[in-house]
């Protein structure tokens, strides 16, 4: 489960991107961005998902799910995967701690 969180988490960190790159929607509409063909790696079973669709209302993740299984709204913005993989968040932590004043 804690794979399915950081994937969670992951795109989200992808829709907050795809809002601030997008113009506004219309004020009656919620925002609504989808991710289409893409492969879902899910790393607590070991297993790759294949052409899946991602919809996030508003920011939050709300379908992962095969890529006809949930209509895409109207004026939804859609990034394409273009068959590419969603992974887990990858986070660099490598990092070399320097003493105080040296280069």
């Amino acid at each position: 489960m804690m794979a399915r969180r950081l994937l969670e988490q992951v795109l989200a960190l992808v829709a907050a991107g795809l809002a601030a790159a997008a113009p506004a929607p219309a004020e009656d509409a919620p925002r609504v961005d989808v991710i289409r063909n893409v492969h879902v790696v899910d790393v607590d079973r070991g297993l790759v998902t294949r052409d899946q669709t991602i919809l996030i209302p508003e920011g939050k993740i709300r379908h992962v799910g095969a890529a006809r299984s949930e209509p895409i709204p109207p004026r939804a913005k859609i990034l394409d995967g273009a068959g590419g993989f969603l992974i887990p968040g990858l986070i660099d932590t490598h990092v070399h701690h320097r003493p105080s004043g040296s280069l």
